[in-house]
């Protein structure tokens, strides 16, 4: 019998039960329209399982509608198979019982009594605490800026801005690699701010990007894309990575540049692959299949948690992030004025680089503020700004130097400050 490993995946897809497949996950996607990063999992496990059983995707369906329990063996039997040729055991369950199971399942195969395994402790939570991206100072937990910069240094110019970016927004990086020029080119305010919905979920986004992400997006804008057009990918593969689809593509290099690919949007793949690089720069050991605890996925989490650590309501923290929930329905209509507020507590906390010349700024800024309520503390305050001025611009030196000034300041201007901003607020309404 002629293999069936001679076929093209085009030649695949031409299959009745694989045109029908799609027509199911277009038909039961919220927009109707199948996300390519869906139809990317089906291909990789379906390729597999054809591979495996040496059939065609309509004999596989003939077989299971004719005895779905012989093909739930056959599930459990793939599903070894993969994790003995070193696929980790999580993923592999995930794609049996994920995009192989959906391809029954769409195709009238009866899989509910198809159990799912039990699934082991995830490796990569093991590896994320061992590089933790928020650490103790003092009874403070706070951003892991060390390890932050120096990840951030083995990146080049247009990922340590993506790295900015997401850390400064939690948005996932599908969202903000979908983003076009106009989205910077349209504003100007301080703060960019993206009132969008999620590609995932198409729940609403209402966030800000902070001040440093917002001013080096338009330096990338001016230098990087100035030619773009409003409706033009805000980021572009380089030069080194379309290099590199080349070679992939032909097996070999590439001899003028008009044999290279165009630029195009970078996909979350190819960002993904970047983090991974400057991630074993940086010197964190990784294996084959593992993931890297700097990765893209991984940053989104950490604006969370920074909401968290700023005391911001959860609501409010569900619509900065595009989060499903009744309750932050009723927060919807708030202004960006009043969102602004509360990104303003935020923002401290997920900067990476902080510059001490804008903090004294601020500070002198917030002071005159505040003068009109005769708080004596502001007086306290005020002697400490000028020590302030006199430290060093290097962060650490200066928490070094001074700790208990450090902390007093962030306490005073997160807690007390955000507290007397908010009632001014409330009664001036």
């Amino acid at each position: 019998m002629k293999s069936q490993l001679i076929l093209t995946w085009n030649q695949i897809e031409e299959f009745p039960t694989i045109k029908h497949l799609k027509d199911q996950l277009e038909e039961n996607s919220k927009r109707e329209k199948l996300s390519p990063a869906t139809w990317r999992a089906y291909k990789y496990w379906l390729k597999k399982l054809l591979k495996f059983t040496d059939k065609t995707p309509d004999q596989l369906i003939e077989e299971a509608q004719r005895d779905p329990e012989e093909t739930k063996k056959l599930l459990r039997k793939f599903k070894n198979h993969c994790i003995e040729s070193g696929i980790n055991e999580n993923v592999a369950i995930n794609g049996t019982h994920g995009p192989i199971r959906g391809f029954f399942r769409h195709n009238g195969v009866y899989t509910f009594n198809w159990k799912t395994p039990t699934k082991t402790t995830r490796m990569i939570g093991q590896i994320d605490d061992n590089y933790p991206l928020f650490i103790r100072e003092g009874k403070k937990l706070v951003l892991n800026r060390e390890l932050l910069t120096e990840f951030q240094s083995k990146l080049n110019y247009r990922d340590q801005l993506i790295l900015d970016c997401l850390i400064s927004t939690g948005l996932d990086d599908g969202d903000l690699l979908k983003l076009n020029v106009d989205f910077v080119l349209s504003q100007n305010q301080p703060r960019l701010y993206l009132n969008n919905n999620r590609q995932k979920t198409m729940e609403d986004i209402h966030v800000f990007f902070s001040k440093i992400a917002s001013k080096k997006l338009r330096e990338y804008v001016r230098k990087e894309r100035i030619n773009a057009q409003p409706n033009d990918p805000l980021f572009i593969t380089t030069l080194a990575e379309r290099k590199r689809v080349f070679l992939k593509i032909h097996g070999r290099k590439y001899t003028n540049l008009d044999e290279l690919p165009e630029g195009n949007r970078l996909s979350n793949v190819t960002l993904a692959i970047n983090f991974r690089k400057a991630s074993r720069h940086t010197g964190i050991p990784l294996v084959k299949q593992q993931q890297s605890p700097l990765r893209p996925k991984r940053l989104r989490k950490v604006f969370e948690s920074a909401c968290t650590h700023a005391g911001i309501d959860p609501d409010i923290k569900d619509i900065f992030m595009g989060h499903k929930g009744s309750q932050s329905k009723t927060y919807q209509g708030k202004s960006r004025e009043e969102l602004e507020f509360y990104y303003d507590m935020v923002e401290p906390k997920i900067t990476i680089q902080i510059h001490e010349t804008d903090e004294s700024t601020e500070l002198r800024e917030k002071i005159k503020e505040l003068q009109s309520t005769g708080d004596d503390r502001l007086k306290a305050l005020e002697e400490k700004v000028a020590d302030y001025d006199a430290v060093t611009k290097e962060t650490d030196m200066y928490r070094k130097k001074h700790p208990e000034l450090g902390n007093m300041i962030e306490d005073y201007l997160n807690k007390e400050l955000a507290k007397q901003l908010k009632e001014r607020l409330t009664h001036q309404k």
